[in-house]
């Protein structure tokens, strides 16, 4: 005789329970909340836009590395208990910086001094929302070269690496505008040096190292920087300079 157990009274007389229909530790499981849901793996590239490139979440399918593509993900990390998916949360902020900052490490290098002088961005998303419906806690982190107001487009397999000097694909110009763009394209500005400084990043602080260091190290009267913030505690500053190459 199959055995039955009844809701007792404090809830709906009526109501009876078939134990033999109850869903297994296997069928639970396959309900439970994933962390990591939808992550894409290190060493990934899309073929991002500068505005999707700045998205919250990466809508686009991956893209082989072999083929055009503008981005590579170089780190991806569940985000720990407590912390909210929202990057103007400063606990969050520093997570991001944290893990992004070791993942380009790993990725071009680690000589931050070479970052600021090149036109790399370190760019960073959170799950989609689908993601995030089935649990979905993690952030992935990427590297792009900047052109202007797009991202250009490589078919190399790997991210080019930073080296002194670094490679005219990767190095700091701008136009005259002030608009970023690798020196390997036209450009009236060059970066021509660069500091890193181990503190916290306040307007305060980098504001004075943009105007003790750069003029010690440029040339003529209009000039550029580029900031760089590393992580909480730490940042870089480079300075571009007028030219005609």
């Amino acid at each position: 005789m199959r055995r039955l157990t009844v809701v007792p009274s404090t809830a709906l007389a009526s109501l009876v329970v078939v134990l033999a229909t109850l869903p297994g530790p296997a069928a639970l499981a396959a309900g439970a909340a994933d962390p990591m849901a939808g992550a894409p793996e290190v060493g990934t590239c899309y073929d991002l836009s500068y505005k999707e490139g700045g998205a919250d979440a990466i809508e686009e399918e991956p893209v082989a590395c072999t083929a055009p593509h503008t981005s590579t993900i170089t780190a991806v990390e569940q985000l720990p208990d407590g912390l909210p998916l929202d990057s103007s949360d400063p606990q969050t902020a520093a997570f991001i910086g944290r893990t992004c900052l070791a993942g380009s490490d790993q990725a071009i290098g680690d000589d931050h001094r070479l970052l600021a002088l090149s036109a790399y961005a370190r760019i960073n998303f959170f799950p989609t929302q689908d993601d995030q419906s089935a649990g979905a806690r993690w952030i992935s982190c990427g590297i792009a070269v900047f052109n202007a107001r797009s991202l250009v487009r490589t078919s190399d397999p790997e991210p080019i690496a930073l080296a002194d000097p670094v490679p005219e694909e990767i190095a700091l110009c701008m136009t005259k505008r002030g608009l970023v763009e690798p020196c390997a394209r036209p450009h009236a500005y060059r970066a021509v040096a660069a500091t890193v400084v181990k503190k916290k990043p306040t307007d305060a602080r980098v504001r004075k190292t943009i105007e003790t260091f750069c003029p010690r190290v440029v040339s003529t009267k209009k000039w550029f920087y580029r900031y760089l913030p590393l992580t909480s505690s730490s940042y870089a500053v480079a300075c571009l300079d007028k030219t005609t190459s």
